[in-house]
């Protein structure tokens, strides 16, 4: 019986629907505000290939004037080239520790900011190596950063 309806107003659902769904087409576009654009005005115009026009006078410039900046916080890097070079040797053993030598193993400890430098027996034999080493590839590392352990 449905079956005999539908089949009899197929049409007419189908039209009906379609101006249903018209309706509430037209209602969204005309809640939500949007309209088309004027093509005959040029700063409206969305055309593909129309250019829009400003007058050149009234773009605000794009570099603000310094004496509305506010103090930003940021505070130029006044570095001497040694506390440099020191940053960046305690950067680069920071790096790659650990490193396991033979007679001692260097880590970075993030505890207390400092380097753990873990020696073997004979301890002054391998304080000694240390102390070399470290004389050779980072002298600038002050020495009350290593903190020795023996084991």
């Amino acid at each position: 019986m449905i079956n005999e309806l539908l089949n009899q107003h197929k049409y007419s659902i189908i039209i009906v629907l379609t101006l249903l769904l018209s309706i509430l087409v037209i209602l969204v576009y005309s809640l939500t505000g949007r309209s088309v654009p004027d093509t005959d005005n040029p700063e409206t115009s969305y055309a593909e290939g129309e250019p829009i026009e400003y007058d050149i006078e009234t773009i605000p410039s794009p570099t603000p004037d310094e004496s509305t900046i506010g103090d930003t916080g940021y505070m130029e890097d006044t570095y001497t080239t040694a506390e440099s070079r020191q940053i960046d040797q305690i950067n680069d053993l920071r790096e790659k520790s650990p490193i396991d030598v033979i007679d001692f193993v260097v880590d970075y400890n993030y505890e207390t900011f400092q380097f753990d430098v873990i020696v073997y027996e004979p301890y002054e034999e391998s304080e000694a190596a240390f102390r070399s080493w470290r004389s050779q590839r980072y002298p600038d590392i002050p020495e009350e950063t290593f903190v020795f352990l023996r084991q």
